[in-house]
C-alpha cells in the first residue's frame, strides 16, 4: 500500500484502487492507508453478461470508447450464444 500512496504522491497516478482482495484484506488495508481506495474496479463484460447495467466512470475519451467496445461485443457475444443454444428434450 505503501508504494502506491508514494507513486499517488509523486503524480504518477491519480487514484488507488483494489482488486481481488477479501473483505479481511481490504479491512486491514483501510486501517493503514493514508490515501483511501477507490471503489473496486469490476468487469463491465462480467456485469453484461448477467443482465446488470454496470456505470464506469471515466474522463479518457480512449478508455470511454473501449467501455462502449465492450459493451457492443457482449451484446454480440449473447446474441451467438442464444443462437447456438439447442433445448432438451
Amino acid at each position: 500500500m505503501q508504494g502506491m500512496e508514494e507513486a499517488a504522491n509523486l503524480g504518477m497516478t491519480r487514484s488507488i484502487g483494489l482488486c481481488n482482495f477479501n473483505k479481511t484484506q481490504i479491512s486491514r488495508i483501510l486501517e493503514v492507508a493514508m490515501i483511501k481506495p477507490a471503489n473496486l474496479q469490476v468487469l463491465i463484460r462480467w456485469l453484461l453478461q448477467r443482465g446488470i447495467v454496470p456505470l464506469p466512470r471515466s474522463t479518457s475519451p480512449a478508455h470511454i470508447q473501449e467501455n462502449i467496445q465492450v459493451s457492443m461485443q457482449s451484446g454480440k457475444l449473447v446474441f451467438c450464444h442464444r443462437k447456438h443454444i439447442f433445448p432438451g428434450e
